[in-house]
């Protein structure tokens, strides 16, 4: 009977803790500089653990308000992770 491996993204993935390091660093600058941010969330692969080299990140941010249609905030909030590890698909809600 085949058994499940126990190895992490971590062992077969050593940069993936690098990336999700800049990731919160980013989210960490974005909560500090705006004061109408929530919240800055990761989901999908790379918050489930199961990313490989070419995902992207998903990040969700919660404002706490905004009267621009969602897809206008994008744009403010995609520039801060211009220079992130990997390509980011960002969201932006309230």
């Amino acid at each position: 009977m085949r058994r499940k491996s126990s190895l992490s993204v971590e062992d077969i993935w050593p940069e993936y803790r690098e990336r999700i390091e800049a990731l919160e660093d980013i989210a960490r600058f974005i909560v500090q500089s705006n004061p109408n941010v929530r919240r800055v969330l990761l989901f999908g692969s790379m918050a489930r653990g199961t990313a490989g080299r070419r995902s992207d990140a998903d990040v969700a941010i919660i404002l706490k308000e905004d009267h621009r249609r969602p897809p206008d905030r994008i744009p403010e909030f995609l520039r801060y992770f211009i220079e992130a590890p990997m390509p980011v698909d960002v969201l932006v809600y309230t």
